[in-house]
């Protein structure tokens, strides 16, 4: 089972987290969020290693998969270039990922199709839905912090 999603089954069970494990992903997904639930864990003796033992055990990404076929082309590309030629010539040859977009529908569309401009502005309206996720998890943090001091 996903080691983060064992954290989070835990915490729910002991009824200190109530949302859902989606918004649980979102509100943890920083590195200042993950520190203040270990703190508050740790105070409450509910872990007791260290900072970096709790990131790499429940947050540490997951390693990705191998690819045979960059492996092949490396091994035959640093024959005749550098390794950051190689590097540099495998991310030419593959195709450009879409872009996300933030803004769904027909305004979106519109925005979009302003070129340069309306990415901008779609990059934006990401932006500020990221930092309102990341600024409702602090409800979540400061209810943890009061369940630790009323124990």
């Amino acid at each position: 089972m996903d080691p983060v999603r064992q954290l989070y089954d835990q915490l729910l069970q002991q009824g200190l987290y109530t949302k859902s494990f989606q918004e649980f992903q979102g509100q943890f997904a920083t590195a200042g969020a993950q520190q203040q639930l270990y703190d508050n864990l740790h105070n409450q003796n509910l872990y007791t290693k260290s900072l970096e033992d709790f990131q790499s055990q429940f947050f540490t990404p997951a390693q990705p998969a191998p690819d045979p076929v960059r492996d092949d082309f490396m091994n035959e590309a640093v024959k005749s270039m550098t390794h950051q030629q190689a590097e540099q010539a495998w991310e030419v040859t593959q195709p450009k990922k879409k872009e996300e977009r933030f803004i769904e529908g027909g305004i979106g569309d519109a925005i979009n199709s302003l070129g340069g401009f309306g990415d901008f502005i779609d990059d934006m309206y990401g932006y500020v839905k990221s930092g309102q996720k990341i600024g409702a998890s602090q409800d979540e943090v400061l209810e943890l912090h009061l369940l630790r001091q009323r124990s």
